[in-house]
């Protein structure tokens, strides 16, 4: 494979790994996000509750309200009382009505069912209470257990619609920790995993180079010298075995080269030799 192959095969997988990062880091966020939402949701379920509760008991004490200022002959304590009923009972309505709106459990929604009946009853015994305490202290005071009982049944089913409420917002509360935990752990093993992959790859693509090139350049430092005894290994990419063939092919040839020169140097010798036993044989016959 050729380097630059090698070196685009890398990127390629760094940027897939550094993708699939992102993917599962934007999937938890979303799941996480669902969470975030219910949690939300289950918060302003809680909140309209917790609203209708303190009406509730509002609405209590503005019927008592007006039976004191019925009491002390008070016409604007009696006024001041029909004027916070009725804002009293515009707030209980428009957080039952809220709460009805919002995706509430089926236990919830059950005893939301349940209490919308009696909250108009409760209501209607208040408005009877103050509308009394305008005109006849006795039907006032008659008026009282009725509201006092309308009372009690409501602030118990309250309590069923309150205590079904937080149980499923401390629910939703749980999951919103475990999924924030799970995308801290996936998130955190997607990049450990990420950066041991790119590190390893980096070290093996590393390790496919600089062996070869190394090979390589011990092996021009023995020709350099003259060594043409070594052994050759072509390795590693495209470009660095060619190199190495190349080297190779370069020993074969310098090996050639000093064969024939030691051929034609033996050759020298032996007619040099020749000649010098010639002249030797003619100067003894000389003689």
């Amino acid at each position: 494979m050729k380097l630059h192959t090698q070196l685009v095969a890398f990127g390629l997988a760094a940027a897939s790994l550094a993708a699939l990062v992102g993917g599962i880091g934007l999937f938890s966020a979303s799941r996480m996000g669902v969470a975030m939402d219910d949690a939300i949701l289950s918060g302003s379920a809680l909140q309209a509750s917790q609203e209708a509760d303190m009406m509730h008991d509002a609405i209590r004490g503005d019927g008592q309200l007006a039976l004191l200022g019925a009491l002390q002959n008070s016409p604007e304590r009696i006024d001041n009382a029909g004027k916070s009923l009725t804002l009293h009972t515009q707030k209980i309505n428009a957080a039952l009505v809220r709460l009805d709106a919002l995706p509430i459990s089926q236990e919830s929604r059950a005893a939301l069912i349940a209490a919308q009946p009696m909250v108009k009853t409760y209501i209607e015994a208040a408005t009877q209470t103050v509308k009394a305490t305008r005109s006849d202290q006795q039907l006032a005071l008659q008026s009282i257990p009725a509201l006092e009982a309308t009372f009690a049944a409501l602030e118990t089913q309250m309590e069923l619609l309150s205590d079904s409420i937080e149980k499923s917002n401390e629910r939703i509360n749980a999951h919103v920790k475990t999924s924030i935990g799970q995308t801290q752990f996936s998130i955190g093993l997607a990049l450990a995993l990420a950066t041991a992959a790119v590190m390893t790859a980096s070290l093996l693509l590393a390790r496919s180079m600089t062996r070869p090139m190394a090979h390589a350049v011990g092996v021009a430092s023995q020709l350099a010298q003259g060594d043409l005894s070594c052994e050759i290994h072509p390795a590693g990419n495209n470009e660095t075995v060619e190199l190495i063939q190349s080297m190779a092919r370069m020993q074969s040839s310098f090996s050639a080269i000093v064969r024939e020169v030691k051929i034609n140097a033996d050759m020298v010798y032996d007619s040099s030799a020749q000649i010098a036993a010639g002249n030797m044989d003619l100067s003894s016959r000389t003689e």
